[in-house]
């Protein structure tokens, strides 16, 4: 008897674990790590800054501790960064598969947590601010011929990036990409605004 009331509790509490919303984190959380891996393995694991990869890392943090807001900046973050991997795939002709995880996969995990808490306003600002500084950790900590995140200077080894047509030097480039990416997260945020207007009663529930 005392065996079967074991048993029972154990089903009881793995399906109350299972059943949680944080697990869902685990997934960008792997993404993450199996990126890190392979870059390790490339002598290259400073790569994981890019903004795309580290996203995953953010918003599993934000599943995993319930706090909405790095859910809804983290994805901002993979909803602009989407378009340039896209072009950089072109150019390059070829991605890794954890490239892929990060990018797609992160994505979609993101939209299925953002169909959960829902998006407020002015998250763009903590998203853009959280780019900065991301920005800012790579420019000072990071190798300067990797450019992370362009924080260096105009040009990405292997890929046309573009920005020498339209500035002379980096400073320029620098403010000229910042206020493009200010003007994508707060369109990001309008249009997802629409398709996942705030519910009360889910952005309680994960308060």
């Amino acid at each position: 008897m005392k065996e079967k009331n074991k048993s029972v509790l154990i089903e009881k509490l793995a399906h109350k674990f299972l059943d949680r919303f944080q697990i869902l984190g685990l997934l960008p959380f792997a993404f993450f790590i199996a990126r890190l891996f392979e870059l390790k393995q490339k002598g290259a694991a400073q790569d994981i800054f890019w903004v795309c990869h580290f996203s995953n890392l953010t918003l599993a943090i934000g599943i995993l501790f319930f706090l909405p807001t790095v859910i809804r900046a983290s994805l901002y973050w993979l909803v602009c960064g989407l378009p340039l991997w896209v072009w950089w795939l072109i150019q390059a002709g070829t991605t890794d598969i954890t490239s892929a995880f990060t990018h797609i996969g992160g994505l979609i995990i993101g939209f299925i947590a953002l169909a959960k808490v829902r998006v407020t306003g002015n998250i763009w600002l903590h998203a853009f601010s959280g780019f900065i500084l991301l920005q800012q950790y790579c420019r000072w900590f990071t190798p300067e011929k990797l450019n992370i995140n362009m924080s260096q200077n105009l040009y990405v080894e292997g890929v046309y990036v573009g920005g020498e047509k339209f500035f002379n030097v980096y400073w320029q480039y620098w403010l000229g990409t910042l206020l493009i990416i200010a003007f994508n997260l707060w369109l990001i945020e309008r249009i997802l605004m629409k398709v996942f207007p705030e519910n009360q009663n889910q952005v309680e529930e994960m308060n």
